[in-house]
């Protein structure tokens, strides 16, 4: 299956699914693409059926980050969100309906193919007060258009010059821009190795109350010193946080991936 695939073709040509997808906090339908393996990939890992698990809640859970924090209490807070990287709706999708009283979820996706599936997301699970879908990419330069490089994995295109790769010329905004324009207290970031130099690019974190990114240490830019880039990355969060919860010396580990999360008390 190509992920190039928008919903309209998939529907058209009888390439989608739509799923009942049940948790202990929330049911949800999802629309995927057959033959992507979105459930084993993106459903299952984002929009887990604990209340306490996923991708992005972990941080706060897993003893491997610390002590157990209060997932409600540090989510469910009057922000608004920017989904920086937002696939096909799900976390966008899942906050809304967990946490009610998150105020706005901009859910920033450069590929068309996969914001028409997390318009139609949002949409069917009756969030769409709470969501938006913005196609663009968000980028720590000034340029308007950005080139995408497109994956086999509908999770994982980048603005990363990766060889071999299809090249995509799609809309972008730079990060600052995105979030002043929208008054953003909290992000989410999976950006597939982009995140380096969008961390290094905000030149204000003032508002920003909660920030959470999937740190990836396998692409070719973040090899080279990466312990280095990743301690700089960490450096940047501790004077902006209050609380910064990592996998101690993960930057030394073998781990393709991590995730941070950073957090102000209030």
């Amino acid at each position: 299956m190509d992920t190039r695939i928008d919903f309209k073709t998939a529907q058209k040509f009888n390439q989608i699914e739509l799923i009942d997808w049940k948790t202990r906090y929330a049911d949800f339908q999802f629309y995927i693409r057959k033959g992507l393996n979105e459930i084993q990939y993106n459903v299952s890992t984002n929009v887990s059926k604990s209340p306490k698990s996923g991708e992005y809640i972990k941080p706060l859970t897993s003893a491997a980050y610390g002590p157990e924090m209060d997932v409600n209490a540090v989510f469910n807070q009057e922000d608004t969100w920017l989904d920086v990287g937002g696939h096909i709706g799900l976390f966008a999708v899942r906050m809304a309906k967990q946490f009610p009283r998150i105020k706005k979820i901009l859910a920033y996706e450069a590929l068309p193919h996969n914001a028409s599936f997390a318009i139609e997301n949002i949409a069917i699970n009756n969030v769409g007060a709470e969501c938006e879908v913005v196609q663009k990419a968000i980028v720590p330069g000034n340029e308007e258009t950005i080139d995408f490089f497109i994956s086999t994995d509908s999770g994982k295109h980048s603005i990363l010059p990766i060889r071999g790769r299809e090249v995509m010329h799609l809309p972008a905004i730079n990060i600052n821009d995105a979030i002043a324009n929208h008054g953003a207290t909290a992000i989410k970031m999976d950006v597939e190795g982009a995140e380096y130099e969008l961390i290094k690019a905000v030149t204000d974190w003032s508002n920003i109350r909660v920030f959470i990114v999937e740190y990836h240490f396998m692409y070719k830019p973040l090899k080279a010193n990466r312990v280095q880039k990743f301690q700089e990355i960490i450096s940047i969060l501790e004077n902006n946080f209050d609380v910064v919860r990592k996998i101690d010396a993960v930057e030394y580990g073998k781990n393709f991936i991590t995730h941070v999360v950073a957090i102000k008390n209030d």
